[in-house]
This record gives structure tokens, C-alpha cells and sequence, in this order.
């Protein structure tokens, strides 16, 4: 389909951030402050067909949207053949009214679909933020670091862990789930259905 449009090189190699011509290279963000996760893939550019399949199952609770997706995502688990693998957590308020967390739907379904152990809560949020859809670029990267925490220090302590989202945006929530994961001792890579080009 025109309106799915999957990752492919040029990207940034840490954070997935496709270019439109050029050679992969690191990005300018990922040169500045390197993030604490090793490596973030994403399968897809937010839009089109993928955006609408993600807003289905997040803001119309069409939990059948996410089989497929979770399907896609397994094969790029089994390669990342993490220790442990953990959804990024949502907030309370939002769960409560939403009933449901799609990242840990995804990351359920792509554990299933890959032979692997069902994913762990290893995180919970600290505090409550806005949507980030409600916040301006810049916003969206002053995520504070403590907005997570780690549920079971020991849990992941030496472990290989994953965590899964839905879409990585500018990296910032990534960056501060990743680095309450890395402080309590774990190696962390990321793996998101979708990257919104900036």
C-alpha cells in the first residue's frame, strides 16, 4: 500500500530516525545527548494506513488491531532475543479510562507469535504528563528522567530488556524509561511499531 511505508536505510542507526535521501549516519539528537537504550527499530513511518490502525487500537479500543501488528513485531523480537521484555507503562488516569495498555497488548501478542516468555511490568510512572500529542516538539524532549521507575530493581539487574511501544516520537519517553531500566543495572533496546519522522 502507498500510505505504509516501511523503515529502510538511510536511518539513524541508534534511534531509527529514517531520512528521506542519503546515507545512514547518526543522528544530530543521538550525537548531542547518546541515549541510554543501545539500540531503538521501528518498523514503520507514523502515517498513513499505520497511523489509523494505531489510533484504532489505542483511542477505539479495537484490541483485534493489534493481532497483526503484534504478528509484525515478532520477528524483529526474536532477533533482538532480549532477556526480558517489558511494554512501555501508561499512565494511570489514562489506563483507568482507556481499560487497557496497547503497548503491552503488542508486546503480549509479539511474545506469543515468537515462542517467548509473556512480557513483564518492570516499570511504573512516577507522575502524571499531557498526551504527547498535546505537546510542542520541544516539550515532547524535556520528558524529565524521573518520570519512571523500576517496579523490581532485581529483576533486571544483568538482564538483556526490551521494551516495547507503540510509536517513538522524538525518543524523549524512551530515553527516560530506558534510563531508570539502565540504572538499575539492565542493557535496554527498544522496539516501537512505528517512528514519526521529524
Amino acid at each position: 500500500m502507498d500510505s505504509i511505508h516501511p523503515i529502510t536505510a538511510p536511518l539513524c542507526p541508534t534511534c531509527f530516525l529514517p531520512y528521506p535521501s542519503g546515507e545512514s549516519h547518526p543522528c544530530a539528537w543521538c550525537i548531542k545527548t547518546p541515549p541510554p537504550f543501545e539500540r531503538a527499530v521501528a518498523l514503520f513511518e507514523y502515517g498513513g494506513a499505520v497511523a489509523q490502525a494505531i489510533r484504532r487500537l489505542k483511542y477505539g479500543a479495537n484490541l483485534e488491531a493489534a493481532r497483526p501488528m503484534g504478528r509484525l513485531m515478532a520477528g524483529h523480537l526474536a532477533a533482538l532475543n532480549p532477556d526480558l521484555v517489558t511494554p512501555m507503562p501508561l499512565d494511570r488516569r489514562r489506563l483507568a479510562t482507556r481499560g487497557f495498555n496497547q503497548s503491552m497488548e503488542l508486546a503480549r501478542l509479539a511474545c506469543a507469535e515468537a515462542g517467548r516468555p509473556a512480557p513483564k511490568i518492570l516499570l511504573h510512572r512516577t507522575r502524571s504528563m499531557p498526551p504527547q500529542a498535546s505537546l510542542t516538539l520541544a516539550q515532547r524532549r524535556q520528558i524529565p528522567d524521573s518520570l519512571f521507575a523500576v517496579s523490581r530493581p532485581r529483576a533486571v539487574e544483568g538482564r538483556k530488556v526490551l521494551l516495547i511501544d507503540d510509536v517513538i516520537t522524538t525518543t524523549s519517553t524512551a530515553r527516560a524509561a530506558s534510563k531508570a531500566l539502565v540504572r538499575a543495572g539492565a542493557s535496554v533496546q527498544v522496539l516501537a511499531l512505528a517512528r514519526t519522522p521529524l
